[in-house]
């Protein structure tokens, strides 16, 4: 058998490269449309972490419109134990409406020990 020249792997290697740079590229082109767009090295690591883009650029959009006492890092943690973010985001919301400065780790520990399955 003969062996497989190395320009067959570095094609390989960039088609896989383009398709999931492709993916990223286009999240990062609707972030751009945003008032608080992402960085690319922010959507490539989410994409790693195997985040939802469309969600984490809207979650990022609602937390800098709003100056919410969360971040990004935050509600990724959240979302990895099965938190719902739309709760999160809520609280959030009311506690700076009600000018009360949001402590994330009180409510994730109040949170999950609540939903306990």
């Amino acid at each position: 058998m003969d062996k497989i020249p190395p320009i067959v792997f570095v094609i390989i290697f960039l088609f896989v490269f383009l398709a999931m740079f492709g993916k990223v590229f286009f999240a990062w082109y609707k972030s751009r449309s945003k008032y608080y767009p992402l960085s690319l090295g922010q959507l490539f690591g989410m994409h790693f972490r195997k985040q939802d883009l469309k969600k984490m650029i809207e979650i990022n959009n609602t937390i800098k419109t709003n100056d919410l006492d969360l971040t990004l890092e935050q509600v990724e943690m959240f979302i990895l134990r099965n938190g719902r973010v739309e709760d999160l985001l809520q609280v959030a919301q009311d506690h700076k409406k009600n000018d009360k400065h949001f402590n994330f780790e009180q409510y994730s520990d109040i949170y999950f020990s609540k939903n306990k399955k």
